[in-house]
């Protein structure tokens, strides 16, 4: 599943509190990087910025630099940010339903026929909303 994809905004409401104001700093697409390797631990910013971290290989030296400067010598939790992971995903799998068929999607996301199905009903019913608005 590829979450980064810069076509997939999402609303930066579906973050917690904490995720948002990382995502303001440093932006969506490296937030999300940062949940996926880290949501749900603590991470602790040491007094010394490490240009070798594993976060500067995840999100690049400025990004790093960035919350380290932010969070320099603090301990965060890293939310797991699931509800926002959890409509990426949904806009993926509706996107590719017009080439793929349910089972392949399923099998591919690791969810049920069922739930693929769920998936592509409710953005079909939310397209129909907007549509009448």
């Amino acid at each position: 599943m590829n979450c980064m994809n810069e076509s997939n905004k999402i609303d930066l409401e579906l973050l917690p509190k904490g995720l948002r104001e990382i995502a303001e700093l440093i932006g969506v697409n490296a937030t999300l990087k940062v949940v996926k390797a880290y949501g749900g631990t603590r991470f602790w910013f040491c007094s010394k910025f490490d240009k070798g971290s594993d976060l500067v290989k995840l999100i690049g030296m400025s990004k790093a630099k960035i919350l380290w400067e932010n969070y320099q010598g603090e301990r965060i939790v890293i939310d797991k940010a699931e509800a926002a992971l959890r409509e990426l995903r949904d806009r993926e799998i509706f996107s590719k339903l017009n080439t793929h068929k349910r089972s392949s999607l399923a099998l591919e996301y690791h969810l049920t026929e069922e739930t693929i199905y769920r998936i592509q009903r409710d953005r079909q019913q939310d397209k129909l909303q907007m549509k009448l608005l």
